[in-house]
């Protein structure tokens, strides 16, 4: 695709120019000194007027540290007024020895946005963070301290107990690069940068060779210095610089660069490339090589993220822009390594998909085959978050690759040096794509969406391919299989429609939004993958599942600008900031959650849901978002489900519910156990357990019948806390009660095994109980009197020991029994409640999210036990045996006789609580 107007483009593009450009632009910015970026700017705009762009301006930002563009809170400016340095006063040094850092050899290491040290410096011990005996709450009032594991968090606790300095060092390239340091720009207390509202320190970065040597003095003694940091922070201004190649149409397609760091390929090369990609465009299209343009080219030069933050406020222009691609770091240095890509192919967002990132890749193997590439997927980094639908500018980036994590921004050679052929050639693809797209009409895209077409279609049979090896090999479920592929065959999808934005609205290459043939590729992979009429979800899952995320304006959550502080500093960014591309008022949260591990291939595990519930709470809370509920339930409609599941006055039955499953229930868990209640009647049974799990935390360490919470969910505590309901007396897995001879089932409940025939699961099941699971099919608690029944010898009867409180204020010990200490092979839920749909004695039904089940406690008992007596993975050959603990003790249980030992456990009367029947 498009050699010959790469050959042509290439000659064209000055390798020569790039370099001088490059080096001149990076001397005037390097500094990074806000005082400098006037100069610097001012270059770029002669840069763009040289190679012919119009309309060229630069405009100033506020750099206040208050004015915020999207979520971005603008820095103040920064400058260096005078020499920074770190001296060691030990006169026994020779003196190269004594300097730790110094502005004068390496003027990165006076950290950006340091504040300065009082005039004539500062003299002061130096102690090590890593050596502190109480991280927690450091003892470095007066002091610097040395750091080698830089977090914002620390920064904050550090600066916050009084600390002079800190001394950072980046040791990750320090076999590498041991006399070069990391300049960290990212230096704040939120976000990357300080606000206005955040204090300030003094902050100077270290060689790996400095510190390392700076350690073995301080294992040798108590280590002092002098520290001078001349620096002035003050209300200024940065700039944006752009400048066009106007086209006959009004819609654009950008180039981004963003200015102000101080390295070679980071990124004042990107934007010398811009402007020399404009320049070839121009020439050639004035010499008649190129048809005129019809799109009109921008490029953008401004700060990263923050500024082009701004830069993208304006919606109309947004609206008119088809594309943008990143310049930034197109041209480090090879990577060590001989299998080392040279780039990444990042992609459009899958949440705006764009058929550039096929282009680029048939550019790529077509024209530079000896630059090995690799292909991410596309997120919204620092200059292409763009692809926000709630901005809409699809956009891609050609990085080269590094390995980031431990050389980016190392002022060595291989993140700081240029490769200057790669900066000529990732600039000429970048310059054939451009011309493409700026200079095509509507035959040349009908001929280029068929090319486009063909490359999707390929590309989607493979992912049909891998997605069925994947649920073959038990790597995805049979609904997250189908779920993903109905998801990237409406990415590829979208990204031949995509085509369309340059085809007249009256001629589009494909009608109706939907690709036939795509669609029968997907429906034939599904054809062979079978999904279950139920799924089960997590109690995060569900939740998530109840609630649509609707964003209130663009840009990514950054600065965390609108929560108020101190709350702000602890506010944390979502571990993938693509999550919000999803957020479209039409997806739950966790359809969202399932894009996200579509696209990347991580799973999200329910910490990270809870934390993400958590996150958007706050966030709605801040005016970020809105969160609606998808399913407001009501009792009488439960009510209705359960009936139609079976369920029928006068049950006995022990009932685990994941609350969450149900939505929004109007009344919430009380109106739950209200609803179950009516339903079964008071000639029925309900149980529920109200496990505390050995847990007494809340209780001030002793089992409280009435106040120790039930750790088994919502619905359980609701039912706990009723005054008509008795709990029994077990320490770790008391059951609640409630119905006909409710007392009966758990008045001797600690006189017995936890799990025992006659405990309340036991005797529920000799008086023909059932178990009522709602969307947690592997909570089901009875499997243990099936267990304890069957005398398996990995759970120990009455072998641990804890306090228990009666009503009348008495402590006393009490018995339960010991978790075993390992995990069951013969139990299997999905394996046992199979034999029991083979059987037909499993009652199923999905209301909504809620996976309704119910079965009779003697089926399942058969069911398990055909398992529990398994030749393979039953107990016959199990060597796992109970835990031991603190709490472990002899058990006064005899398994004979089926009857107490002489004991000092509690084994008096179930105490009825005042209120109770």
């Amino acid at each position: 695709m498009k050699k010959k107007l790469f050959s042509l483009l290439s000659k064209e593009i000055s390798m020569k120019r790039i370099r001088e450009q490059t080096v001149r632009l990076h001397s005037l910015e390097k500094s990074v000194c806000h005082r400098d970026f006037r100069k610097s700017t001012q270059y770029c705009e002669e840069l763009l007027r040289e190679a012919g762009l119009r309309e060229v301006k630069r405009y100033a930002l506020s750099a206040d540290g208050k004015t915020a563009y999207m979520d971005c809170v603008m820095p103040q400016a920064w400058d260096r007024t005078g020499r920074c340095f770190v001296r060691v006063e030990s006169p026994s040094l020779p003196e190269k020895d004594r300097m730790l850092a110094d502005t004068d050899a390496e003027p990165l290491c006076g950290g950006i946005w340091s504040a300065p040290t009082p005039k004539g410096g500062i003299d002061c011990e130096i102690v090590d963070f890593e050596a502190l005996p109480d991280k927690a709450a450091p003892d470095v009032k007066g002091k610097l301290v040395l750091v080698t594991n830089y977090n914002q968090k620390d920064y904050r606790l550090l600066t916050d107990a009084g600390a002079s300095g800190l001394l950072i060092c980046d040791l990750r390239a320090a076999k590498d690069y041991p006399d070069f340091i990391r300049w960290g720009n990212g230096i704040g207390f939120q976000g990357w940068y300080h606000t206005a509202d955040d204090k300030r320190n003094v902050i100077f970065h270290l060689t790996p060779r400095k510190t390392f040597f700076l350690r073995e003095l301080l294992s040798k003694g108590p280590v002092r210095a002098h520290a001078e940091m001349n620096t002035r922070i003050y209300d200024g201004e940065i700039y944006t610089v752009t400048g066009i190649l106007p086209g006959t149409e009004p819609e654009e397609i950008t180039l981004f660069a963003h200015l102000y760091e101080p390295f070679l390929p980071d990124d004042s090369a990107g934007a010398v490339c811009s402007a020399e990609i404009c320049r070839a465009l121009r020439r050639l299209v004035d010499n008649g090589k190129l048809p005129p343009l019809r799109k009109t080219v921008r490029v953008v030069f401004s700060m990263e993220l923050f500024g082009f933050s701004e830069y993208l406020l304006d919606r109309e222009r947004n609206r008119r822009t088809l594309y943008v691609m990143s310049m930034d770091s197109i041209c480090h240095k090879k990577a060590p390594g001989k299998n080392a890509v040279r780039t990444s192919l990042r992609r459009t967002a899958d949440c705006t998909p764009f058929f550039s990132d096929l282009m680029l890749r048939d550019l790529l193997k077509q024209n530079t085959p000896h630059i090995s590439f690799r292909e991410d997927y596309g997120n919204f980094s620092d200059d292409t978050f763009c692809s926000d639908p709630m901005i809409g500018i699809p956009s891609n980036w050609l990085v080269s690759s590094p390995p980031i994590a431990s050389y980016h921004h190392n002022t060595g050679p291989q993140f700081m040096d240029a490769d200057w052929d790669m900066a000529h050639d990732i600039s000429a693809i970048a310059a054939t794509l451009f011309a493409t797209l700026a200079t095509g009409g509507k035959e040349i895209f009908a001929d280029l969406g068929k090319t486009i077409f063909r490359l999707a279609e390929k590309e989607l049979k493979e992912q049909l391919r891998k997605i069925r090896g994947e649920w073959r090999s038990g790597r995805l479920d049979s609904h997250d299989a189908a779920g993903k592929a109905c998801f990237l065959t409406e990415v590829q999808e979208k990204r031949v429609l995509s085509v369309n934005r340059f085809l007249p609205a009256n001629a589009p290459l494909y009608k109706g939004g939907q690709i036939r043939e795509f669609r029968e590729l997907c429906a034939a992979a599904l054809g062979k993958i079978k999904c279950p009429a139920f799924r089960d979800l997590s109690a995060e899952e569900s939740r998530a599942a109840n609630r649509i995320v609707i964003r209130l304006f663009p840009g990514i959550p950054h600065s965390f600008a609108r929560i108020p502080v101190p709350e702000r500093y602890a506010a944390q960014p979502f571990c993938e900031a693509l999550i919000y591309g999803f957020f479209d008022g039409k997806r739950t949260l966790l359809d969202a959650i399932r894009c996200v591990e579509y696209d990347t291939g991580r799973k999200f595990g329910d910490a990270e849901i809870k934390k993400a519930l958590e996150q958007l709470s706050i966030l709605e809370r801040c005016g970020y978002v809105k969160i609606s509920k998808v399913h407001k339930t009501t009792p009488a409609e439960l009510e209705k489900e359960l009936r139609a599941l079976g369920v029928a006055r006068g049950d006995k039955v022990v009932i685990h519910t994941a609350f969450s499953a149900l939505g929004d229930f109007k009344g919430g868990p009380e109106a739950f156990c209200e609803t179950c209640m009516k339903l079964i009647g008071k000639l029925g049974v309900i149980l529920m357990p109200t496990f505390n799990f050995y847990t007494h935390d809340r209780s001030s360490g002793v089992y409280d019948p009435d106040r120790t919470p039930s750790y088994t969910g919502a619905a359980s505590e609701a039912f706990r806390k009723r005054k008509d309901v008795y709990r029994s007396l077990d320490p770790s897995h008391p059951v609640c009660a409630w119905g006909k001879d409710a007392l009966e089932y758990v008045r001797n409940h600690h006189k017995v095994p936890t799990m025992d025939a006659d405990s309340p699961l036991g005797l529920l099941e000799r008086n023909g109980g059932k178990v009522l699971l709602i969307s947690c099919p592997g909570a089901n608690t009875f499997m243990h009197v099936v267990e304890t029944t069957n005398q398996v010898r990995c759970l120990g009867q009455r072998m641990e020991e804890y306090k228990l409180k009666l009503r009348s204020g008495k402590i006393v010990p009490a018995r339960t029994w010991a978790w075993r200490d390992g995990i069951c092979p013969a139990y299997n839920p999905s394996k046992i409640y199979d034999f029991m749909r083979r059987k037909g004695t499993l009652k199923e039904r999905m209301f909504r999210n809620a996976h309704l089940m119910l079965f009779d406690m003697s089926d399942y008992r058969k069911a398990y036990e055909t398992f529990l007596f398994s030749e393979k993975t039953g107990c016959r050959h199990c060597k796992i045996r109970p835990r031991k603990n603190a709490f472990t003790v002899k058990s006064d249980w005899d398994e004979k006789k089926h009857c107490l030992k002489k004991t000092a456990a509690y084994v008096g009367d179930c105490e009825s609580r005042e209120g109770n029947p």
